[in-house]
């Protein structure tokens, strides 16, 4: 991430990140499992990975979120993993911001 950009073009870069991430780590359609509507990266269940694992976290007792992050980032401080990613807040980028990143990210496509 830049860190000479501003906010707007920084959450959009840590959105662009997040979405090659879920491209390579994600089988299927990961896209049509997210509800733009109800998106809120600050809600462990409506934010990007509560909704893209919904179904996986559900037999484990889960949300989504903590499903994903125990699942792909166990060992690892979550924090310098999903704000990059734009998988929640990062730095200077609130979970608003950063919701409305993945709304115009994904609403592009």
């Amino acid at each position: 991430m830049c860190e000479s950009c501003e906010l707007p073009e920084a959450a959009d870069e840590c959105v662009a990140a997040g979405i090659a991430w879920l491209d390579r780590n994600v089988p299927g359609d990961w896209r049509s499992r997210v509800n733009l509507r109800t998106l809120n990266i600050e809600n462990m269940t409506e934010c990007i990975l509560g909704q893209v694992f919904r179904d996986a976290a559900i037999a484990r007792d889960h949300c989504g979120y903590e499903y994903a992050v125990t699942t792909f980032f166990e060992g690892m401080y979550e924090d310098y993993i999903t704000g990059p990613l734009g998988f929640s807040n990062f730095e200077d980028i609130d979970c608003a911001e950063m919701t409305e990143a993945w709304v115009r990210a994904l609403s592009a496509e």
